[in-house]
């Protein structure tokens, strides 16, 4: 099924463009931390949020306000504090892909992948 809807895709211009936001939200690096934080270890409040990734609450809440936006995360109030989690359960399949297909190879630091596309290019 998934590969129809994918050659349905080639002709849907409306999907492709809601999709299309969905992966927006998702490419900064805020974001995509906040939605692998709330992907494994489930609802969270900012507070939790903020310690967990050692952030400031601006920053968090700012980033949370676009996450929500998108539909990629909900939102519950609970006495003074709100709760957020991922709305797709499937988040942490995309966000295994992401990293399967655009992390960094396991024991190597980020300098040493650019390094090495640097000295590739000569």
């Amino acid at each position: 099924m998934d590969g129809q809807r994918i050659r349905d895709l080639i002709h849907d211009s409306d999907s492709a463009a809601h999709m299309s936001e969905g992966l927006k939200a998702l490419g900064h690096p805020t974001r995509l931390r906040i939605m692998a934080c709330l992907a494994v270890m489930g609802e969270q409040s900012v507070s939790d949020l903020c310690r967990e990734l050692d952030m400031p609450q601006a920053l968090v809440s700012q980033q949370l306000a676009r996450l929500r936006l998108s539909g990629q995360i909900k939102v519950r109030p609970h006495g003074g504090y709100r709760y957020y989690s991922v709305v797709v359960a499937e988040m942490i399949e995309l966000l295994s892909c992401i990293v399967h297909c655009c992390g960094v190879p396991a024991g190597a630091a980020a300098s040493d992948r650019t390094g090495d596309a640097a000295s590739s290019a000569v």
